[in-house]
């Protein structure tokens, strides 16, 4: 897996994207159909991100900005990042948009072709699996819509 993030899709809105990724999948094209649910929120997330002024070229930058929309301080470090994942959350507060970028990650997983060492990667899911992930990437496409 690289560190730089899909070029944006031209004129295809993540909706679009998102639905031909279930076409994908439920043709049994698993990568493909991953690749495409990876992009549909990938391009939703550089949306709230231009919007912001934040930049979005990588995947860190993703990650650091699910942390902003969940109103938490990104990591500064691989270090920091797993010492935050051990905190409790505040009363009443969950990182929700930090939670569904998880599963959202899963999909790149999930579409690539080989590792960077050139191995095939790993697949955990079964193909039921592809199809039932798909409402929690579409929260996360309908809250970053919302997102001003």
């Amino acid at each position: 897996m690289t560190n730089a993030l899909p070029s944006p899709a031209t004129a295809v809105s993540p909706d679009d994207l998102l639905a031909e990724g279930e076409r994908q999948i439920a043709a049994g094209r698993y990568r493909e159909g991953s690749a495409m649910v990876y992009q549909a929120a990938i391009a939703a997330l550089r949306g709230v991100a231009a919007r912001r002024g934040w930049p979005c070229a990588t995947h860190a930058d993703a990650h650091r900005i699910t942390y902003l929309l969940d109103g938490r301080t990104p990591p500064s470090s691989l270090a920091d990042a797993v010492a935050k994942s051990r905190e409790q959350p505040s009363a009443g507060t969950i990182a929700t948009y930090s939670l569904l970028f998880g599963v959202v990650v899963s999909y790149k997983i999930h579409s690539a072709e080989a590792t960077p060492h050139g191995k095939p990667p790993v697949t955990f899911w079964e193909p039921d699996d592809y199809a039932a992930h798909l409402p929690l990437v579409k929260k996360f496409i309908e809250l970053l819509a919302a997102e001003q």
